[in-house]
């Protein structure tokens, strides 16, 4: 995956690379572990996403990258019905960033 190729607002989905994520993947049938938005900033690009332990965080993703190796799928919507689709996703998403999220929460 090369990073100059993302765009805000497209769709990251990880396969699990840890035990806790192979859980996650088992029990929800599913290929994927954990999902998140690309958000780019000032030529920087960021992993928007809401996590156990951690709740709403954005995080730049080589970083994401590099402490969490996964292998990661990205998904982009062809023709969103307004082009604003994918930049007003990635903004609401922000509005998360520093929230609490988990069984204590």
């Amino acid at each position: 995956m090369n990073p100059t190729e993302l765009h805000t607002g497209d769709i990251l989905l990880f396969r699990p690379g840890s035990l806790f994520g192979r859980l996650v993947a088992w029990l929800t049938w599913s290929s994927y572990s954990h999902a998140g938005l690309v958000s780019i900033e000032d030529g920087v690009t960021y992993c928007l996403e809401i996590r156990e332990l951690y709740g709403g965080r954005r995080i730049e993703l080589e970083e994401y990258l590099r402490t969490e190796p996964t292998t990661v799928e990205v998904w982009r919507l062809k023709k969103p019905v307004f082009r604003a689709v994918p930049s007003f996703a990635a903004e609401k998403m922000k509005e998360y960033v520093g929230m609490k999220y988990g069984w204590l929460h």
